[in-house]
């Protein structure tokens, strides 16, 4: 049987005022059963894993600014201060001093400091790679250059 106007009418209006007691119930359940929410959403993931890919690579088409800035902060920097280094060092890699700009985004790299998470410098990634291989230790730095003018 439908419904009549009225009674949907009336019951739209019910649902905006107590909108707040629904969504307070709602909370109280979901914390009392955690678990269950957890494995239901891990079990619709999974069903629905390319449909969360393509949102995934939407988004970050979408807001590549964000990605960048979310990437950098875990190491110490901000974009505001990547993009002020890369200013400041003349758009060059600051080891070899390749040109920047004629790199894909991925292959530029924000160094810094492992232990204090100290900003360094931006760097390409042959020379970013490099220094990370090499532990940044000047030592190993140095005893690698040793090795190289010998073996000219």
């Amino acid at each position: 049987m439908a419904e009549s106007e009225e009674r949907k009418k009336y019951r739209r209006e019910w649902a905006k005022t107590h909108k707040e007691v629904g969504t307070l119930a709602r909370r109280k359940w979901v914390s009392a059963n955690r678990e269950r929410v957890r494995e239901t959403a891990r079990k619709y993931r999974a069903k629905n894993r390319d449909k969360f890919a393509m949102q995934n690579v939407a988004y970050r088409l979408k807001h590549p600014d964000k990605i960048k800035n979310n990437n950098l902060r875990k190491s110490g920097w901000t974009l505001d201060a990547f993009n002020n280094a890369l200013a400041a060092q003349d758009f060059k890699c600051a080891i070899c001093f390749c040109n920047l700009r004629a790199l894909p985004p991925k292959q530029i790299h924000a160094d810094h400091c492992h232990l204090t998470n100290k900003r360094r410098g931006v760097l390409c990634h042959h020379c970013n790679a490099g220094i990370g291989c090499l532990q940044d230790d000047p030592e190993i730095l140095q005893s690698a250059m040793t090795y190289l003018r010998r073996a000219l």
